[in-house]
């Protein structure tokens, strides 16, 4: 596997999806690419808000350092727009997520009816069992949630 040293701005690719509103399915690895921070979630996020179609979204920001909590909230912005969801994946281990990030994840969450499976992966984060328990919490009025896959490390 190829890491991604040297991607610094998701602007383009931003840009792009917003131009495939038909689009179903979409994965995104950034495993590594230590040098993309929070503020470039932000332009990824412009582009998922208009996926309309969109059922599955898989995205992996392993060892991407410099994510912090206002990545989450922006992120936050973009998945509260995909309201066809059924499946959601997302990894951020080894990035500096807090229960303050986490929080802004459960707000999207409550308004995803639709989703079936959750994948979420925040090993080497910063989540206390009151961040956890709030996830847990987010997910109960979702009656058609059939899978759920956590990992963390506190």
């Amino acid at each position: 596997m190829t890491r991604c040293k040297n991607i610094i701005s998701l602007e383009s690719l931003g840009e792009a999806l917003q131009t495939l509103n038909l689009l179903e399915s979409l994965s995104l690895d950034f495993n590594g690419c230590i040098y993309l921070q929070s503020e470039n979630i932000w332009s990824l996020s412009l582009g998922l808000r208009m996926l309309n179609s969109l059922k599955s979204i898989s995205l992996d920001f392993t060892s991407c350092s410099c994510i912090r909590d206002y990545g989450m909230k922006y992120l936050n912005t973009g998945l509260q727009m995909l309201t066809l969801l059924k499946s959601i994946s997302l990894n951020f281990t080894c990035c500096y997520i807090e229960d303050s990030g986490l929080e802004y994840l459960t707000k999207s969450l409550q308004i995803q009816t639709s989703l079936r499976r959750i994948n979420f992966n925040f090993q080497n984060c910063m989540l206390s069992d009151e961040g956890l328990q709030k996830l847990g919490e987010s997910v109960k009025n979702l009656y058609s949630l059939q899978t759920i896959h956590l990992a963390s490390s506190m």
